[in-house]
């Protein structure tokens, strides 16, 4: 093979990688390193006196999802991630119903759209075989039921080619519960380990 072939070929695939890195964007599956919702209700919150977190199950918008467990998952996902992934942030982190305890934070919500897609679909054109995530989080002070925070999540992958093959459904699910996981651990208090 020609040496000008050979650096064209590495140069591509040099290109394809950056591309595709760039195209997958900040989002991330880990909790720690997600960003935090942008709306400014969000960045407002202040859940320091909250102590017990109570995970009730998301419902679904029946027309657009036909899978509960969807909806389920979810919210354990989140559960799981406030558990595991920011030390000892808060003392209980449960799935079930509300204690109505006066330093219980109650987190649920709706999950009003799910379109896995498809990667087929995607590697073959950009915008076919597209998926999609619309939820929308609420988040309620648990001896009064007061709102705190209601934020809608829109996840949509339709890039093509090998980029529109780099994500599926799950992880779109995986990094909108790493950003209400990583939401709710700042409005605690945490702070990220390269925060000034």
């Amino acid at each position: 093979m020609p040496f000008h072939a050979i650096v064209f070929k590495y140069s591509f695939a040099a290109a394809l990688v950056v591309f595709v890195s760039a195209a997958l964007g900040c989002a991330s599956t880990q909790s720690t390193r997600a960003p935090a919702l942008k709306q400014p209700e969000a960045q407002a919150l202040d859940l320091r006196r909250f102590q017990t977190v109570t995970i009730v199950p998301f419902q679904i918008n029946p027309e657009k999802v036909k899978d509960p467990e969807i909806a389920t998952n979810f919210g354990a996902d989140i559960g799981a991630r406030l558990r595991n992934d920011f030390g000892p942030l808060f003392a209980t982190v449960r799935l079930g119903e509300p204690l109505q305890k006066s330093d219980e934070l109650i987190l649920t919500g709706t999950v009003t759209k799910y379109r896995p897609g498809s990667i087929t679909g995607r590697v073959l054109l950009m915008g076919v075989g597209s998926a999609g995530l619309e939820a929308e989080v609420l988040l309620k002070d648990g001896r009064s039921g007061d709102e705190l925070l209601r934020a809608p999540i829109d996840k949509l992958w339709a890039w093509g080619g090998f980029a529109g093959a780099a994500k599926d459904i799950d992880r779109m699910s995986a990094e909108a519960a790493a950003v209400v996981a990583n939401t709710i651990a700042r409005a605690k208090g945490w702070q990220p380990p390269n925060a000034k």
